[in-house]
């Protein structure tokens, strides 16, 4: 059976191994992150904001717009900030899609893209892109391996729908 898209985003390989470089600090910490994309409906824009708070917990602030078919929202967090610049087009596949660029403490960028074509580039000094290599496996083996919660606690989870659902998209 196939997992609700908000699982299924989290659980998807390019998120688990953003997930998983952010909590690392692979980069250093996180500055912010602009990030772009295109979904179906607002409950998919739901589904995205919540794959972040996911990664990062649920923000202290957040602010958030709904002008015509463009949704915007900022995640405020202690120490940086996470805009998303939402369009819903109706005649959009099923899955939504995401772009964006994400900065860290130490001057490190790392670009993403999820859609159609799923990849993490990290800037490096000498100015040049490197995609960084993503896990096999698609989301439902990947939940399914998660039975402790280590990527996805109930507490998370449940504070996160908590969240999405204060907002007004």
């Amino acid at each position: 059976m196939p997992l609700p898209l908000r699982l299924a985003l989290r659980y998807h390989p390019l998120f688990l191994e953003l997930g998983r470089h952010i909590t690392k600090r692979t980069w250093g910490a996180l500055r912010g992150a602009e990030l772009q994309g295109t979904v179906r409906d607002p409950s998919q824009a739901s589904d995205l904001i919540a794959l972040f708070c996911y990664i990062l917990g649920v923000p202290e602030h957040q602010t958030s717009s709904v002008q015509g078919s463009v949704i915007h929202v900022v995640l405020l967090y202690p120490s940086f900030a996470i805009q998303l610049l939402l369009t819903v087009v109706p005649s959009v596949s099923v899955n939504p899609s995401l772009w964006g660029s994400l900065s860290f403490a130490s001057d490190e960028m790392v670009e993403f893209r999820f859609g159609q074509e799923c990849f993490i580039a990290h800037g490096s000094e000498d100015g040049l892109f490197y995609h960084i290599a993503l896990p096999e496996g698609d989301p439902e083996q990947y939940r399914a391996l998660d039975r402790e919660g280590h990527v996805l606690s109930q507490e998370l989870e449940r504070a996160v729908e908590d969240f999405i659902q204060s907002l007004t998209l």
